[in-house]
């Protein structure tokens, strides 16, 4: 069974929050050695472009990586943002739960 890092994004994560949010994010890439990370988003209550940008960039170190990254359980607000903003790999990420991300593992 392959190794799972799972982190949970909890409030907003606008261009006040976003450095700090992408300094932990990616220590925490850093410092797992998971081969999947699963970022919990059910309790992200807003996001801008700044906090889908780290998002992205985190997309893109996993990827380099050899690793999996999922953006699990968006709020519907979160997807019309990312929708909004042509962020389309972040997309591509996102799961609905659980159930989808351990069946994507599989893949």
């Amino acid at each position: 069974m392959p190794e799972v890092c799972s982190l949970e994004v909890r409030g907003r994560v606008d261009y006040r929050q976003a450095a700090a949010f992408r300094q932990a994010l990616l220590e925490e890439l850093r410092r797992s050695k998971a081969n999947t990370v699963v970022v919990e988003l059910a309790s992200l209550e807003r996001v801008d472009t700044s906090g889908l940008a780290v998002l992205v960039e985190a997309l893109s170190i996993t990827r380099r990586l050899g690793r999996q990254l999922f953006l699990c359980t968006p709020s519907e607000y979160v997807v019309k943002i990312f929708r909004l903003s042509g962020f389309h790999e972040a997309l591509e990420a996102c799961c609905t739960g659980p159930e989808e991300v351990a069946r994507r593992m599989k893949a």
